[in-house]
């Protein structure tokens, strides 16, 4: 489960829960992100310094996929092998 909230366009505020893994991630802008694991433990996630976007990975669901969607990826500036689909 995911949620997230944009102002003026903008992400603000993102949540992504995975019940399987007893996990929520979440952050908020100018505020950092962070894990909550089922034991109740918070633990800051750090960011990647990566700075191209070439070099990042794209993780997309098999579920959530359509053609506007599949667009949106080949306008983007990735190499395939860094999309997972899950």
């Amino acid at each position: 489960m995911h949620i997230a909230l944009a102002y003026q366009g903008r992400p603000v505020i993102g949540i992504v829960a995975i019940p399987e893994a007893g996990k929520v991630y979440f952050a908020s802008k100018d505020n950092g992100t962070f894990v909550e694991t089922k034991d109740g433990k918070i633990t800051p996630l750090k960011v990647s310094d990566r700075q191209q976007i070439e070099d990042l990975y794209l993780i997309v669901s098999r579920s959530h996929r359509d053609d506007r969607f599949k667009a949106l990826i080949d306008r983007l500036p990735l190499r395939v092998k860094n999309i997972w689909v899950a």
